[in-house]
């Protein structure tokens, strides 16, 4: 036996037999070298554990030189042990330390370790110890309830380091202590003298023996008049391995009975803070420690808020009391309910929830993810009561005292104070499912990981700080960590620094500097803590610091790279990646222009410098943006934004924290007109940060508002300047060799901006140093350039703009007037048709130049009175030359008037192309004319038809007009119809339909008006003239008569024609097959169905339609087209009298669409594209 005060251990030598053999490696036996076989005469520490002082165990890779061995390590003798593979050293001079660290770095030596002094394991003698599951489960079934093994505080393991202390006295603050118990006695506080305290201005002298104080009576006697303090007090300190009933926490302790509490189990507050008051002043009597009040177990609650309570609990603090109190037993949520006094702020406070014996969380517990700290077992919790009995009971009030006596054994054990007693039990709990996000540590006491922590007595714990990464880092996975710490000891040195995530063990450092570098981190929350141990085996756990690793590399945003703050984050530069990551929006399509292919609605900007604002936002969405911040400091967000109306508001997040609070967007007068919004300063740490935008209500209007950008600035930060290109517009088109006129706007919000310079793609055109920002690029060749302008300020730091993309042509062949060909898209002013002579240019019927003087021809100029002014082509044809710039399918805008007013007619237009080789190739188009009042009602025609790449020839009618628009046409989001526009919906599968003047619940199902214009749906992705292309007018004809452009067999590639007769022609006389495919009308009788044909009135209605045939019209009646076990897809030619049958065969889904059956009945069918 080795005697240490009170503490009995039982040393056992590990590996003392010396062996002398020759071993696996060929080493050979040498004689020992000094007295090796006896126990050892002294220990030493080496990270945390109790060794054989300066001795070690080394194993050899090959046959080492055993002469320099021993002079290296200034051997005191030596040997081999076991088999003889094991070589065992002891020095003179030379810690173990100092001995690892010399005989690893030999290139001979495996491995080499220290002689571990190990120990009995404790356990007490205490009969009724199996019942104890709070202390060590094993899997014992309780009261019929099966254990989870391991599901205790860990208690064996602590008494192997400490039993505790009756240096340390523990207040139970409850209804007593029974002093007299068998089990309590030896443990129960005697005053060593008689003292006095003054409680609420009375004076009260206790005499030597008395064991603490009685609140209900102001008696120096805590007798336990009910049950309830005596339980706790066993559970606390039950005197251990004394052969008699249960052991406490402590086997030794001193427990203080502080009575406030009344035989029926009540009490009041004031008795309360008189109760603590005397633990407080009866410590400060015996300042030599007879009574070192250190712990104060409140197993109660009850009542509201109080004040005076909360200030003598933080009176108990600033005496260095630890004050741990139960969470309560209503099963609720005491972040939101809170229950007191476990739920006073007081930093000496600890709340503590009950668990079972399966480590779940009691039924009957309160919790609380920030103000419930920890579970400890409160379940069928076997303890002492008054009268030398015990009984089982449940509640938070039996799970305080184990955390209570947790505390009393870990001040046996190390010096430490309030603060650090509680970060030992906080820091090193037992996680467990059950509490995780239901209290502060989301896991169970465990007493034995935390006295592991604690250095023994007199021994000062060492300092711990984890310095990187910084609290809220981001990162994308598979992600690269470095940890970093420092690390120290008062009264010895650092052995080691310890990472974890979690209770995952990431890695160790065993010299300054602490770092350690974690690899592919999987996506997910981490929180990351660092353990410091000193020589004396002490450990401090460091703060914590949350990091997110989230899928995909970290600087994805969209244009590949963080922006930089201070600086300004355009609210289009949103991240691209999908939901979740990137954008969150909850209306369909993107309603406002093109920037991306997304749903997020982006709109072109009207504000100086163009550019995009986030538009049509509305409540729940969101959009997240990669920032990098250039430094530690407090930033402020300035976020630009227009509203019409009150509008809604939104909060800026980093890294998922709400920073900025309620920013609420004002009625600026218009969704262009812009202002500033600005939050408050928050901090941020330098580097990569998710910044998130989002959006909690909306306006008056339905919208939140438009955002244009957000600007981040941080005082003595330099933020970079911001630049746009004003000039050229994106897109713009020019003819070889060109000159473009390049200009930007650059502004700095902390300095100056020095220079501004230009680029196409990577080449430098130039640099302006002074506002206005210009450069005038001549002779461009052809080509298409990427343009962007880079500003620099004062500081050095320099912005990119967003890209320009133009386009530079190769002039066409011949010369139009004027010597250049209109570029398109634009506008084509009337006047100015080509000079070149008949055929060429114009063509005019009529004599002179009626109109005007513009130039001095016979084709009809006069001025023109429309917005705009200039002049208009009058009577008579012309021809003019156009250019399209861009390879894909454009419409034709017409502006023109007309004396015919009150209605709508069709205006042929003949189009002829020219290939490349220089042939012609013809088509014959419709114009839809909305006609206007007079010739100087001006309104705007569309034409159906696609314009290709290239150089045109375009004959016009003869009726007046002032200006052609040539535009592209763009995937846009889809919606209703509307007069003049064509829409290219080649991504949607179906055709906008629009109705005749049908019954207007008609109109209301469907939502469009009637008389609307034209749909162009054409897939020019495939750009082959074979797929499908209509071209739709809706007209309100007697009859369902439709207009509509050919429809070609996609699938067929070819035209089914049929000569056949018109049933509407008086003769029935039969006529040629036409097959040219210009505009139609398609015609399905009045009562919307289509005819079916027969031959001579003889035809089955099983015949096979084919092409060529001459069927004749048969006056019976179609049975309908949904009824017909062949699907004839067909058009009529008026003026021809005939019919092209386009497809026979196939299904109705497959012609019509879904809703065809029920457009049919409203009087009109449109075919799908397919």
């Amino acid at each position: 036996m080795k005697f240490k005060g009170l503490h009995f251990r039982t040393t056992v030598m590990v590996a003392l037999t010396a062996a002398s053999a020759l071993v696996a490696v060929g080493l050979t036996a040498v004689p020992f070298q000094g007295p090796l076989g006896q126990a050892p005469s002294a220990t030493e520490r080496f990270h945390g554990r109790d060794v054989v002082a300066g001795e070690v165990l080394v194993a050899f890779r090959q046959s080492p030189n055993f002469a320099s061995l021993r002079a290296d390590i200034d051997a005191d003798g030596d040997g081999f042990v076991g088999s003889g593979r094991v070589w065992r050293a002891r020095s003179r001079s030379k810690n173990v330390a100092a001995l690892i660290a010399l005989l690893s770095a030999r290139r001979e030596v495996q491995y080499v370790e220290p002689n571990y002094i190990v120990y009995t394991t404790r356990e007490p003698n205490d009969p009724r110890f199996p019942e104890l599951w709070g202390l060590r489960n094993i899997g014992q079934t309780i009261n019929g309830t099966p254990g989870t093994p391991g599901a205790d505080i860990g208690a064996p393991a602590a008494w192997d380091l400490a039993l505790g202390s009756r240096n340390t006295v523990v207040g139970v603050v409850d209804t007593g202590i029974d002093y007299a118990h068998p089990d309590l006695a030896a443990n129960a506080w005697s005053a060593p003298t008689s003292y006095s305290v003054t409680i609420g201005g009375q004076t009260i002298t206790c005499a030597a023996g008395t064991h603490g104080f009685n609140a209900v009576n102001k008696s120096c006697d805590p007798f336990d008049d009910h049950f309830h303090g005596t339980h706790v007090s066993g559970t606390i300190g039950g005197v251990g391995n004394n052969g008699v009933g249960v052991v406490g926490v402590n086997w030794f302790a001193n427990i203080m009975g502080l009575k406030f509490l009344t035989a029926s189990g009540s009490g009041s507050t004031a008795d309360a803070i008189n109760a603590i008051e005397f633990g407080i002043q009866a410590k400060a009597a015996f300042s030599g420690g007879g009574a070192n009040v250190r712990v104060l177990s409140n197993s109660w609650a009850g009542g509201g808020f109080s004040q005076a309570l909360l200030d003598e609990i933080t009176r108990a603090n600033q005496n260095d009391i630890l004050f741990v109190a139960a969470a309560g037993n209503s099963s609720s949520n005491n972040d939101s309910i809170p229950t007191y006094p476990a739920s006073y702020a007081a930093p000496n406070v600890i709340a503590v929830a009950a668990t079972n014996n399966q480590d779940g969380l009691a039924s009957f517990s309160n919790y609380g993810a920030t103000s419930v700290h920890l579970g400890a077992p409160g379940v069928q919790v076997l303890s002492t009561i008054p009268g030398a009995t015990y009984a089982y009971f449940s509640g938070t009030s039996m799970a305080t005292p184990h955390v209570s006596g947790a505390a009393a054994l870990l001040l046996s054990r190390c010096t430490a104070n309030t603060a650090a007693v509680k970060n030992l039990l906080l820091n090193n709990v037992d996680p467990i499912p059950a509490l995780a996000g239901l209290t502060v540590t989301g896991g169970r006491l465990d007493v034995g990981r935390a006295i592991a922590a604690c250095g023994p007595a007199g021994n000062t714990a060492p300092m711990v700080t984890l310095t990187d990464p910084p609290d809220g880092s981001t990162y994308g996975a598979p992600a690269s960590i470095t940890l970093r710490a420092t690390a120290g000891d008062a009264n010895g040195n650092v052995d080691k620094v310890t990472f974890f995530a979690g209770t995952a063990l990431l890695g160790t450092a065993i010299a300054s500097p602490f770092q350690f570098t974690w690899t592919n981190a999987a996506v997910g929350n981490y929180s990351l803590t660092a353990v410091a141990t000193d020589n004396d085996g002490a450990t401090t756990t460091s703060s914590a610091a949350a990091i997110h690793v989230l899928p995909g590399p970290a600087s994805l945003p969209f244009g590949g790279a963080a922006v930089p703050i201070p600086g300004v984050v355009e609210a289009e530069n949103f991240n691209e990646g999908g939901e979740g990551v990137g954008y969150h929006d909850t209306t369909a399509g993107n309603s406002g222009g093109k920037y991306r292919n997304t749903d997020v609605d982006i709109e072109t900007s009207g504000d100086v410098g163009g550019g995009y604002s986030l538009g049509f936002v509305s409540a729940s969405e969101w959009l997240a943006y990669w920032i990098s911040a250039a430094a530690t400091s407090d930033y402020t967000v300035n976020a630009r934004v227009a509203s019409v109306g009150a509008g809604g508001v939104f909060h800026v997040e980093i890294d998922g924290i709400d920073v900025t609070g309620p920013m609420t967007v004002p009625d600026t007068g218009g969704w262009q007109i812009w202002q500033t919004i600005s939050s408050a300063p928050t901090p941020l740490t330098a580097g990569l940060h998710m910044m998130r935008v989002v959006i909690d209500t909306k306006g008056t209007s339905g919208w939140m508002g438009n955002v244009n950008y957000f600007r981040w600035s941080a005082p003595g930060v330099n933020g970079p300047p911001t630049v746009g290109l004003t000039a050229p517009a994106d897109g713009a088109n020019y003819m070889a060799p060109a000159t473009i006129a390049l200009s930007a706007g650059a502004s700095d919000p902390d300095g100056s901006v020095t220079q501004v310079s230009f680029y196409a793609g990577a080449t430098l055109l130039a640099t302006d140093t002074g506002t206005p920002y210009t450069f005038t690029w001549s002779n461009v060749p052809v080509g298409n350039y990427s343009l962007t302008a880079v500003a620099t300020d004062n500081s050095g730091a320099s912005t990119t703009s967003g890209a320009v993309v133009v386009h530079v042509v190769a002039p066409p062949s011949s010369t139009p007037f004027g010597g250049t060909p209109a570029p398109i898209p634009g506008l084509i002013e009337a006047e100015n048709f080509d000079d070149g002579g008949e055929g060429i240019a114009y063509h005019d019927l009529t004599a002179g130049n009626s109109g005007g003087q513009y130039r001095q021809t016979n084709v009809d100029i006069e001025t023109c009175s429309d917005v705009g002014g200039g002049y208009s082509l009058g009577r008579g044809r012309r021809m003019a030359e156009v250019h399209r710039v861009r390879g894909r399918d454009g419409q034709l805008h017409i502006r023109g008037a007309s004396r015919i007013t009150g209605n709508r007619r069709n205006v042929p237009r003949r189009d002829r192309r020219r290939r490349r080789d220089g042939r012609a190739r013809g088509a014959e188009h419709r114009w839809l004319a909305n006609v206007a009042v007079g010739f100087d009602g001006w309104y705007s025609a569309v034409s159906r038809n696609p314009c290709d790449a290239g150089c045109h020839r375009h004959e016009r009618p003869a009726w007046v007009f002032r200006q052609l628009e040539l535009l592209p046409m763009d995937a846009s989001r889809r919606q209703q119809p509307t007069v003049g526009v064509v829409d290219d919906a080649r991504e949607r599968r179906e055709l906008f339909r629009a109705g005749v003047d049908r019954a207007e619940r008609e109109r209301q199902r469907f939502g469009w008006q009637r008389h609307a214009s034209g749909v162009l749906c054409r897939d020019v992705a495939a750009g082959h003239r074979h797929r499908v292309a209509v071209h739709l007018h809706v007209e309100q004809r007697a009859g369902g008569r439709l207009q509509l452009d050919r429809c070609r067999d996609r699938q067929q590639r070819r035209d089914v024609d049929v000569r056949c007769r018109d049933r509407s022609h008086p003769d029935g006389a039969d006529f040629d097959a036409v097959r040219r495919h210009g505009r139609v009308d398609s015609w399905f009788g009045r009562s919307g169905e289509l005819r079916r044909w027969r031959r001579r009135g003889r035809l089955s209605r099983h015949d096979r339609l084919e092409p060529g045939r001459t069927v004749p019209a048969n006056r019976r009646r179609h049975r309908g087209l949904f009824g017909c076990r062949r699907r004839i897809l067909a058009r009529l030619r008026r003026r021809e009298r005939m019919v092209e049958v386009l497809r026979v065969g196939g299904d109705d889904r497959q012609l019509y669409g879904r809703r065809a059956r029920r457009v049919t009945r409203a009087g009109w069918t449109i075919p799908r594209r397919d």
